[in-house]
């Protein structure tokens, strides 16, 4: 089940990453690939596609990256329920207008 694209970019966003590392993090999460696979030589080269003087993030920092995204999209999933959800004083109900379901 994939994830709303612009969902992720606002967490992203939130992280302070670049656009370029934000779209690897969501590759590396979506895809379930290791953190290691940044050391990877098809994956050097594939970046370095964009520019020789392209930065590679290494795999540490790819870890941070994760947690720290992860950290802000719950965050943001959090506060998005919270404006979803209204209480109906009056027949002491839960109603829930969660968009798309």
């Amino acid at each position: 089940m994939k994830q709303s694209v612009s969902g992720f970019f606002i967490a992203a966003e939130g992280s302070n990453l670049g656009l370029s590392r934000a779209a690897i993090v969501r590759w590396v999460s979506e895809n379930l690939r290791p953190f290691s696979i940044v050391e990877d030589c098809g994956f050097q080269v594939l970046m370095k596609t964009r520019g020789p003087e392209y930065y590679i993030p290494s795999r540490h920092t790819m870890a941070c990256d994760v947690h720290m995204v992860f950290a802000h999209m719950r965050s943001w999933i959090a506060k998005m329920l919270q404006a979803s959800v209204s209480i109906d004083h009056n027949k002491r109900l839960i109603k829930y207008n969660i968009p798309g379901v």
